[in-house]
């Protein structure tokens, strides 16, 4: 009953079930045209849940059947990595040069360990790692100069992400004179996200002061929120099914931290003394203030088609309102021009689902296959999924063992944060193994 609630009512006896997921992934990542592969191996505990179902004696009762069910469930997992290694002629300086601008000496000089002020506190480990210096030695000088020279910069950046975005469901579904399901969902989610930033730059710059920069920034983000679903199962002939969904935004409170480090090596002389190498790592974590995110809504058409006892054969086609994004309260300023960003460069999209099933004996075969479009409006964002399934069931009375193989392949444009550097195209090839245990009782 994940997408549609209604379908728990369609169940004939009470059962309960759990998932367990092995994936590996590798990601192919072009960065000026430099290729680099990189990969990662999950095991994953994916989904609980039960469903409880009370069938009428009477079968004069429009009520044939009601049921009521909870589920745990892993929607996101955030697990990847991905690399960029390129030579360019802009260094990672210059980010922090350009984000200093208007911050004074006088403000870094006295700065308070204790604000939660991201550009004070990136102005900060630059001008102490001595890989910007003042353009005048004024307090009130709020222009910086990089200390890496001119020419080339060899830049290593490295993104390690991690956690999760899970959801607890209680459903409750009735099924109506043996044809109609209607079944809603209460659902409580739980953000969990970690992203760790590294990017190491070196070069030989004859005018350089600083040779080697490893910089790096990890960025947390817990929320929780709310969301619900409604839908319907009609039975229009013995053999047809039509189904139709809608799963509400999901309203998230989430709070987010971040924290810097910052080591550099090279020469920078001051009174005979060389002020390199240095690393900072002792910067207490930057808390910022909590906010609301509301997620796209979507909404489901569905076709069944069953094979008297020997299978199935479904196809879902779906809406997602990713122009629907919305970040709060308004209060916060930059909040409306990012809201504005997302209505001028997002889109409904819609996507499409296949799938079948065929039964030999205690034996189920199954295929399926989906695709998403991209979210963007511009169409040289190539950001869609592509997905296919296979597996099989082995009904042991009691007990049914599931096994199945997923293939997902995503594309994806990818900022370089912290860089000033031009985005880097990759693409990701996910192989998931889902075994998938369910007992009735």
């Amino acid at each position: 009953f994940a997408d549609n609630p209604s379908g728990s009512s369609i169940f004939n006896h009470s059962q309960g079930n759990i998932t367990f997921n092995i994936s590996d992934s590798s990601t192919n990542t072009n960065f000026l045209n430099n290729n680099t592969l990189t990969s990662s191996n999950n095991f994953d505990f994916n989904q609980v849940g039960t469903v409880l179902v009370f069938n009428s004696n009477n079968k004069n009762d429009i009520l044939k059947r009601f049921s009521v069910g909870f589920n745990y469930a892993i929607e996101d997992s955030f697990k990847n990595n991905w690399n960029a290694i390129g030579i360019t002629n802009n260094s990672i300086a210059n980010y922090f040069t350009d984000i200093s601008y208007g911050v004074t000496l006088n403000e870094i000089e006295n700065f308070n360990e204790y604000y939660s002020d991201y550009i004070l506190n990136t102005a900060y480990l630059g001008y102490e790692s001595y890989l910007m210096s003042p353009v005048s030695n004024d307090d009130n000088n709020n222009e910086y100069s990089s200390n890496t020279g001119k020419g080339d910069f060899n830049l290593d950046h490295y993104v390690l992400q991690d956690g999760l975005k899970s959801r607890s469901t209680f459903n409750f579904s009735v099924l109506l004179s043996n044809n109609l399901s209607i079944g809603m969902n209460f659902n409580s989610h739980y953000l969990d996200y970690e992203n760790i930033t590294s990017t190491i730059e070196t070069n030989i710059n004859a005018d350089a002061n600083v040779n080697y920069i490893n910089y790096e920034n990890v960025f947390r983000a817990r929320g929780n929120g709310f969301s619900f679903q409604i839908g319907g199962i009609y039975k229009t002939s013995k053999n047809l099914r039509i189904g139709l969904s809608y799963k509400s935004p999901t309203w998230l409170n989430i709070e987010e931290e971040l924290s810097q480090n910052i080591s550099t090596k090279g020469s920078f002389i001051v009174d005979g003394d060389n002020k390199l190498p240095v690393s900072i790592y002792d910067l207490p974590v930057m808390i910022f203030e909590p906010y609301k995110l509301r997620t796209p809504s979507k909404t489901t058409t569905s076709l069944a088609y069953v094979f008297k006892e020997n299978g199935l054969i479904s196809i879902d086609y779906s809406f997602t309102r990713y122009n629907g994004i919305k970040f709060s309260p308004s209060s916060f300023s930059e909040f409306n021009t990012l809201n504005n960003e997302i209505k001028s460069n997002f889109r409904t999209t819609s996507s499409v689902r296949v799938g079948g099933e065929y039964k030999i004996k205690r034996v189920s075969l199954r295929g399926g296959y989906r695709f998403e479009e991209s979210p963007y409006r511009n169409g040289d964002i190539d950001n869609y999924l592509n997905s296919f399934s296979v597996g099989t069931g082995i009904n042991l009375g009691t007990c049914i063992i599931d096994f199945a193989y997923s293939r997902d392949i995503t594309k994806a444009i990818n900022q370089l944060d912290y860089t000033n550097q031009p985005n880097a195209n990759s693409k990701t090839t996910i192989n998931n193994y889902t075994v998938s245990i369910n007992y009735n009782f």
